[in-house]
């Protein structure tokens, strides 16, 4: 039975009792396969037309790599499509020219990378997600929801110090109303003691 490969990496997986000669040059292969695919390093040129990246068996290739270098000017928009398989990518844009740059997989969407800078690319069979500019995009909305907030509660500040200042002008009436209860008891008080001087006074004639 001859050699398979698994569909992730492409490594050989070796069919029981096969290469005895060859088993262990073909296992450190995949060892060293195995370590690009962590750690590997991968430049692909960019410039005007879609780059779809290098697949091979058992053998070093481009969409294998944990770290894609994506160097040249570009000219248009361009994809850097990947296998649709899942697999996370380390990318970092080294590219002239303001157009965007994609990854995406042959079979579903992408995500467009930053102008400058990396972007740890998380991709599925049907998708590929940008996590830093995804958590960019996050923040800036985050940032939004906060000003709105901020003006919010800045608007509801000056409501309250209308209310305050309406509030101020209340006590201060209130206290000019409690003045002049008072001056009105004084006056009630002089009127009911005037009052009884009178009354007295027609007692002593009735007498």
């Amino acid at each position: 039975m001859p050699s398979t490969y698994d569909p992730l990496l492409r490594l050989e997986l070796q069919a029981t009792g096969e290469n005895a000669s060859t088993w262990g040059i073909k296992t450190n292969n995949n060892l060293d396969l195995i370590a690009a695919a962590i750690a590997g390093q991968a430049v692909v040129t960019v410039s005007s037309v879609d780059v779809t990246l290098t697949e091979a068996n058992a053998a070093p290739d481009q969409a294998r790599a944990g770290i894609l270098v994506l160097t040249g000017t570009l000219t248009n928009n361009v994809n850097v499509i990947v296998p649709s398989l899942s697999k996370t990518y380390a990318v970092f844009r080294q590219t002239a020219g303001t157009f965007n740059l994609t990854i995406k997989n042959a079979a579903g969407s992408g995500t467009i990378l930053p102008t400058t800078g990396t972007d740890l690319i998380v991709c599925t069979t049907a998708t590929c997600v940008g996590l830093v500019g995804g958590l960019a995009a996050a923040v800036s909305a985050l940032d939004t929801r906060v000003a709105a907030v901020s003006a919010s509660i800045s608007a509801a500040n000056v409501q309250i110090a209308a209310v305050s200042s309406q509030v101020s002008v209340v006590g201060a009436q209130l206290a000019a109303v409690s003045t002049q209860v008072s001056v009105l008891g004084a006056q009630l008080a002089a009127v009911s003691a005037q009052v009884s001087v009178l009354n007295a006074l027609n007692i002593r004639i009735i007498e």
